[in-house]
């Protein structure tokens, strides 16, 4: 798995999840920071590695796919 940069905001360390989407039976990703608690919006068939290229995107990076 790719590593995931810290937290754009705090610099906190982000985590992989995998959940039940909420009023759903259908699992979701997303990456979440463990200090401030931001995170990622759901993501539902598109792969871990769509999530964590997401959330490790910056402002100075190219756009994503």
């Amino acid at each position: 798995m790719t590593k995931l940069k810290p937290c754009p905001f705090c610099g906190g360390k982000a985590e992989f999840c995998k959940t039940t989407v909420p009023n759903t039976i259908t699992i979701g990703t997303f990456v979440q920071c463990i200090n401030c608690g931001v995170r990622t919006r759901y993501v539902i068939d598109l792969g871990d590695k769509y999530t964590i290229k997401n959330w490790n995107r910056r402002t100075n990076n190219e756009p994503t796919d």
